[in-house]
């Protein structure tokens, strides 16, 4: 099991491996014959490469061979195994190469994919909503989120866009009285105040030009350049 982990963490890395069963002097014909099919069989399912990785049979040390029967197949493989360690300086153009294709290919599969859910996500869309449609509403419900949708995070302050949630009547009607004092000193007409006359009004609240820009859009509710009660709700803003 070790030795299998240490050949998983060369994972990407298997055109680099060599396996060598060393000392094979030790056993006879026979049995080395198992071995190396079995190691071969176990080697297949680890590694995942198009052809089976490369076994170089041998016995690499300087003692005499204990069983001598394979030695013209340890010197050959002996051999095979430096020629290979040799050609590998001159094979390293050719594998960036091989990795390179293999890159481009994987970036062609990529885009073959990426095309063709580009032409199926309209159809994706509808699925996906009609699946929302079709799952109930999952919310945390009792205790302190029985009955609002804000939590308990929405109660209490009376500020910002939240001032005002929950009064009968209208935020601004607090203050309109005062506001409404100033808009007639505007000389309005037909009701409504020019949007010339509630500037000079409005910059006297040293904002900056960009907020009371914001605070003109919100209020001119109807977008006819001209102020009536929305007046009172730019003051208010």
């Amino acid at each position: 099991d070790e030795f299998s982990e240490v050949i998983k963490a060369l994972k990407n890395h298997e055109d680099k491996m060599r396996v060598v069963p060393n000392k094979a002097d030790q056993i006879e014909t026979q049995q080395l014959t198992r071995v190396y099919g079995a190691l071969m069989w176990s080697l297949g399912k680890i590694v995942n490469t198009p052809e089976v990785i490369r076994v170089y049979i041998g016995s690499f040390w300087s003692h005499p061979l204990l069983i001598p029967d394979n030695r013209k197949l340890f010197e050959a493989e002996e051999q095979d195994l430096f020629r290979d360690i040799q050609s590998l300086p001159r094979n390293a153009a050719l594998e960036k190469l091989n990795d390179l294709i293999k890159r481009a290919r994987l970036a062609k599969v990529h885009a073959y994919i990426i095309s063709s859910l580009k032409k199926d996500i309209a159809h994706l869309m509808v699925l996906v909503r009609q699946e929302e449609t079709q799952k109930p509403v999952q919310m945390v419900k009792g205790g302190a989120f029985e009955g609002t949708q804000n939590g308990p995070f929405g109660h209490g302050y009376g500020e910002g866009a939240g001032e005002g949630i929950g009064d009968a009547d209208w935020v601004v009607s607090r203050d309109k009285p005062m506001y409404d004092e100033i808009f007639y000193t505007l000389s309005p007409a037909n009701g409504k105040v020019t949007g010339a006359n509630a500037k000079r009004e409005m910059v006297k609240s040293k904002l900056p030009n960009t907020v009371l820009g914001k605070i003109w859009k919100l209020a001119d509710i109807d977008k006819d350049g001209m102020l009536d009660d929305e007046f009172a709700l730019a003051n208010h803003l």
